[in-house]
């Protein structure tokens, strides 16, 4: 269960990041972004913070893998 705990935990913190995303592409005022730049490095910043959250997917599954049949993938 600690597996299934772990992809949770990740998967619910990635579906997080991608609503703060979406919400990010618009202005206080509700107005989508236009400046390419700004929507690029917004991009950018997204993806790095969602790399960790696959990494943590990966990871966990390796772990387990590894205690539970005492040996790497």
């Amino acid at each position: 269960m600690e597996l299934g705990r772990s992809y949770a935990v990740a998967t619910t913190r990635a579906h997080k990041l991608l609503t703060d995303f979406y919400e990010d592409l618009f202005d206080k005022d509700g107005n989508p972004i236009e400046n390419p730049t700004e929507v690029a490095t917004k991009l950018a910043s997204f993806r790095q913070k969602l790399n960790l959250e696959f990494d943590l997917v990966k990871e966990a599954a390796y772990q387990f893998y590894e205690e539970k049949y005492g040996f790497e993938s």
